[in-house]
């Protein structure tokens, strides 16, 4: 089917079954566009969604927004006790300032040796986990019946080669949800830095790219996380090499794989704005991942990946225009393991 203009998206009117699988009778979403591949088949990109490409807005503070947020709950925050810049009692202010009704704390697992960055803070995880869930707790128990409420959770690295350690972190902790994320390519942080990127070809760029899909397809069929955090991280210091290799039939498949293994584990696909303050200037995940997402009918979560006060609800008019344009009506919020579902 060759598509020149317009591609229309299929999609339903959610509604919830027991296991919390969105339902519905098709209606069509046209919208203008540009051209991307998805699974052979041309899709297009809406041209509302031009700005992706570009740089985001100077980042000083949160982006103009909306009023009223579209988006109420931001699942994906760190603190102090990693590599963040303030106390969870500053990000929970933060998030009430912002008309936020709930924000998850995220906080980065600890790791164990040999998988490094360059300014490494693996003490400090692991000697400040208890302080971060005390604080945490308490600032959730303090807030039960408030305006903005808070859930406990855990960004857990996949580590290949390391399930014991992963399965250890996941249970050190009655967690109200748990993050999985991919920020290593064997014992590489490849978003530690661009130096390494910066001499790689495009077949080499290809090479981590696949081996980034694959090990990502591996912990989301795991089934121990609710969220996969920032889909496409893999692109952040070689976002235009990412997109070509998007292109590709073989590509496309290999992302198709993760999201089946997302949908089989009963997660939700994160869409954050922390993309659009790194290098790649672009959201997490690209157009051709949401479209895939979409014809899929997967839950979909949405997150800053806040470090600072500033950056809680980053972007969020933004996030409800992008996922509203890719056919997303609801967002997905987990608590205690209970699904929870809220329109955009």
């Amino acid at each position: 089917m060759s598509v020149r203009r317009f591609h229309p998206f299929l999609y339903g009117t959610p509604v919830l079954t027991p296991l919390g699988r969105r339902q519905g009778a098709p209606c069509l979403l046209h919208l203008a566009s540009r051209a991307f591949t998805v699974h052979s088949i041309p899709i297009q990109q809406p041209s509302s969604l031009h700005w992706e490409a570009g740089a985001p807005p100077e980042h000083s503070g949160n982006p103009t927004q909306e009023s009223p947020l579209m988006i109420l709950a931001d699942l994906h925050n760190h603190t102090k006790y990693s590599h963040g810049g303030n106390s969870p009692a500053e990000m929970y202010a933060a998030a009430q300032a912002k008309g936020l009704e709930i924000i998850g704390f995220t906080e980065h697992s600890p790791r164990p040796l040999g998988f490094d960055y360059t300014n490494e803070y693996r003490d400090k995880l692991t000697r400040h986990l208890p302080d971060y869930a005390s604080e945490v707790l308490a600032l959730k128990a303090a807030n039960a019946n408030g305006p903005c409420r808070v859930l406990f959770g855990m960004e857990m690295d996949w580590l290949e080669g390391q399930l014991d350690f992963t399965l250890a972190s996941c249970a050190a902790y009655d967690f109200d949800y748990l993050l999985g994320s991919v920020h290593f390519i064997g014992q590489w942080g490849f978003d530690d830095g661009s130096e390494p990127w910066k001499g790689m070809s495009q077949e080499e760029c290809e090479i981590q790219y696949t081996r980034y899909f694959e090990i990502w397809e591996r912990m989301l069929a795991s089934g121990l996380f609710n969220i996969a955090a920032h889909p496409d991280l893999v692109k952040i210091f070689s976002v235009e090499q990412f997109h070509v290799w998007l292109t590709k039939p073989e590509s496309q498949a290999l992302v198709r794989r993760g999201l089946a293994a997302l949908r089989q584990s009963g997660m939700s696909m994160e869409i954050s704005s922390a993309g659009l303050r790194k290098a790649c200037r672009e959201i997490y995940p690209a157009p051709p991942i949401m479209v895939m997402a979409a014809e899929m009918d997967l839950p979909i979560s949405f997150a800053s990946d806040a470090h600072v006060t500033d950056d809680v609800g980053y972007g969020f008019a933004r996030l409800a225009s992008y996922a509203r344009a890719f056919g997303f009506k609801e967002y997905t919020v987990f608590d205690r393991g209970q699904r929870n579902v809220y329109p955009i």
